[in-house]
């Protein structure tokens, strides 16, 4: 009885783990893209973690980001989380920023909405730029 038990408890998790997967939105992450078919829609920046304001996607979005770290040669960390009105997106941009130079990626996203960004970075300043297709109104 217990093997049968184990092994439904078992079924049952795997089958949680593919409807996650399902679920939710996959990230892209690449260190460089081409601006040429995005366009700026808000900007933030800062030194540390913050809370940003609210803003307004279309379906199909990215968050791209670029940082540094420390002056004395420690590399600094960046990350943001995209939140709506009910809780967390669930995609995390994420990175490294190296220390005496500018480091960069993005995190493309499938869900439109109305989101702020919940941001925690450690280094000298942080930029992150929310964009949307250059095609969109």
């Amino acid at each position: 009885m217990r093997k049968y038990l184990f092994l439904f408890t078992l079924l049952l998790l795997l089958v949680f783990l593919v409807t996650l997967r399902i679920l939710l939105p996959v990230a892209t992450i690449s260190p460089a893209h081409s601006s040429s078919t995005w366009k700026p829609l808000t900007s933030f920046s800062g030194h540390d973690s913050l809370r940003t304001a609210t803003f307004t996607v279309p379906r199909h979005w990215r968050l791209s980001w670029r940082c540094t770290g420390y002056d004395d040669g420690i590399a600094g960390s960046f990350g943001a989380v995209p939140h709506e009105a009910h809780g967390l997106l669930g995609v995390v941009a994420r990175g490294s920023c190296a220390a005496n130079a500018v480091s960069s990626g993005y995190t493309d996203e499938s869900r439109a909405g109305t989101y702020s960004l919940t941001v925690f970075a450690a280094g000298n300043w942080w930029t992150a730029t929310v964009e949307i297709p250059a095609s969109s109104p």
